[in-house]
């Protein structure tokens, strides 16, 4: 089965077609006029056989009367018009025309006219169903031997759905930037030099330029210099491997000001970048405020020989103080330890003062505990501690984690015995001198 020829195909072997009927028209032979005549219309019928085995519609058309010497039988599924209705209609185009194309096709009839009409434009039309369609001709004008216009020939393409899916691209492209110019995300995009080709107004605003100052700069230009954490950046290296980059920066704005924002950069095209950034300036001042906080409390529990855990109602320790490692004897442990590790270093005769104390706030609006208890170390060393609990609850009302604060008391415990020790050895010698003095 023969292969059927391309579209490009059919238009070439179409215009060697004309060219030759054309040559044999100019061809007087005296001769052999009847082999003239039959060479002629052999080319003439493989034309219109071409012509009309083709999807687009193609014509000729006198000038200036607007008459169709040719059109082809697609003219039917294109306009909703036959051909008869063509050739007998002058100028049927015009009705054709939608309203909002009608001045751009007068333009042109006046350039065709004129002999200067373009190689192609694009109409919009209204076929006789009153369905709207857009088509795009091809123009050639036929002259006379004194450069006259005498026809032109054309050939018209349905391009409705091409037309379609640029208004679609179109419509997508005004509804993405009108998102990226309301995003509060600060958005730049960068060429394959890095310099910025694109930024939106939050980026000017978190910067403090303006969009043309920025444009005239590239990513460096805007990074703290002093950060010798990054320095600069080469984003084409960070990213020729797909990656894409997810990190914290310093953007340093026009004023001067140092700005915290976390950068996500990713790769459009192979030299195309855009780069997303959140201002997290003030989430970094809360941090450094949190982390100050944070250090003088575990100054405070040191000081004060204090510290705390966190245990869920699964009986998991979910975090546990630098300073409770202390109380308990554990060394070099990054982890919280277990709960059977935790009970296991309790005085074997106060594990049942843990347990019931964790189980009655587990299962009860019980509020704050307060307990004291013994550790009884490896070495074999005793210790007192004083554990104050309360509960954290979900939004449900069940109990989410206890939190637990431990203090170690020891020091305490041992003056208060010796305390008493001191009491009642006063007491005995109170009482040997009682007695003395009643014997004399």
């Amino acid at each position: 089965m023969s292969q059927r020829p391309t579209y490009g195909e059919i238009l070439s072997e179409n215009a060697e077609l004309k060219n030759r009927i054309k040559e044999l028209e100019n061809t007087v032979t005296y001769t052999d006029e009847t082999e003239s005549l039959h060479e002629n219309s052999f080319y003439r019928k493989r034309f219109y056989t071409i012509s009309e085995n083709v999807k687009d519609v193609i014509y000729k058309m006198s000038l200036p009367e607007g008459k169709y010497d040719y059109i082809s039988p697609q003219c039917t599924e294109l306009f909703g018009y036959t051909p008869e209705e063509f050739y007998n209609t002058p100028l049927l185009v015009r009705r054709l025309i939608s309203p909002d194309s009608f001045s751009y096709f007068k333009e042109h009839w006046k350039l065709l006219l004129s002999g200067n009409a373009p190689d192609f434009y694009e109409l919009k039309i209204i076929k006789k169903t009153g369905e709207v369609r857009w088509v795009q001709q091809k123009n050639l004008i036929i002259r006379d031997n004194k450069d006259k216009p005498l026809a032109i020939e054309g050939i018209v393409t349905d391009i409705t759905e091409n037309k379609n899916a640029e208004e679609k691209l179109k419509k997508s492209e005004e509804k993405f930037r009108a998102y990226i110019e309301s995003s509060p995300t600060n958005i730049f995009l960068l060429d394959e030099t890095e310099r910025f080709i694109y930024v939106n107004p939050s980026a000017c605003k978190l910067l403090r330029y303006k969009e043309r100052d920025l444009l005239r700069m590239s990513f460096n230009n805007i990074l703290n210099p002093n950060n010798k954490e990054y320095g600069s950046i080469n984003i084409h290296q960070l990213l020729e491997d797909g990656k894409r980059l997810n990190n914290e920066f310093e953007f340093l704005g026009k004023d001067g000001k140092l700005v915290n924002v976390l950068l996500d950069i990713q790769s459009l095209t192979k030299n195309r970048y855009i780069l997303y950034s959140t201002d997290i300036t003030e989430r970094k001042v809360l941090e450094k405020a949190f982390a100050r906080k944070s250090k003088l409390l575990v100054e405070a529990q040191h000081i004060a020989k204090m510290g705390n855990f966190t245990i869920s109602p699964s009986y998991d320790i979910i975090e546990w103080s630098d300073d409770i490692y202390n109380f308990f004897g554990i060394k070099g442990q990054k982890l919280p330890p277990r709960y059977n590790e935790y009970l296991r270093l309790v005085h074997p005769e106060d594990r049942k003062i843990i347990r019931d104390n964790l189980h009655l706030q587990f299962i009860t609006n019980s509020g704050l505990l307060s307990y004291e208890y013994r550790l009884k170390l490896p070495s074999g060393k005793i210790k007192y501690l004083y554990n104050t609990s309360k509960q954290i609850y979900k939004k449900n009302g069940a109990v989410d984690y206890l939190v637990v604060t431990i203090q170690d008391i020891t020091y305490r415990k041992n003056i208060e015995k010796e305390l008493r020790d001191q009491r009642d050895r006063a007491q005995q010698y109170l009482d040997i001198i009682e007695v003395t003095f009643l014997l004399s």
